[in-house]
């Protein structure tokens, strides 16, 4: 595809074979309202892309973004900066390519440091706290976890582990809690 589009719709359909165009030019018009994720950078895995919305697909679980370039805010989580449990998953990588948003995303530490721009231009400012790798049975039991000390937490969320060929799935799920540092 010679360019990616960036979706303004809530992506309620994962696909195994998401788009692994680029979206470089529509994310920069790209937009969303004033209070929403609208684009992520993570300094410390050289990853940045835009935020997308995500609801639940087809199999009943948080849908994954239609571009390995794009992060997917899960639409029924707290918004970015407000009290409460926010969720952004992103792909590890992609059939051909493997630079995707989140490939990186396990080598995080503690301290770590990231932003999530929202539609005003607002830009908040996040730590880590903690990165589990946690098998895949047990993932959105950790995933929806709050740390009832943190007012305003981000739980980033990717593929792990080892590729199951047989059921197209990876073993594992990497989860990075954050909490949000500008309040």
């Amino acid at each position: 595809e010679p360019r990616a589009a960036v979706t303004t719709d809530v992506i309620s359909r994962s696909t195994d074979t998401p788009s692994e165009t680029k979206p470089t030019d529509a994310c920069k018009t790209y937009t969303v309202p004033a209070d929403h994720p609208r684009y992520i950078v993570i300094p410390e895995m050289s990853g940045s892309g835009c935020v997308v919305r995500v609801g639940i697909d087809q199999h009943g679980a948080i849908a994954v973004p239609d571009n390995i370039y794009t992060a997917g805010w899960y639409v029924k989580s707290a918004l970015p900066g407000r009290p409460g449990l926010s969720v952004i998953d992103g792909h590890i990588s992609g059939r051909y390519n493997q630079d995707a948003i989140f490939q990186y995303l396990s080598r995080l530490k503690s301290g770590d440091q990231f932003t999530v721009t929202l539609g005003s231009g607002t830009i908040l400012q996040y730590q880590v706290f903690k990165v589990q790798s946690v098998p895949l049975d047990s993932a959105v039991g950790v995933l929806l976890t709050k740390d009832p000390a943190v007012t305003s937490q981000l739980n980033l969320i990717t593929c792990g582990g080892v590729y199951d060929k047989k059921i197209g799935l990876y073993d594992h799920r990497v989860i990075v809690s954050a909490k949000l540092m500008n309040q």
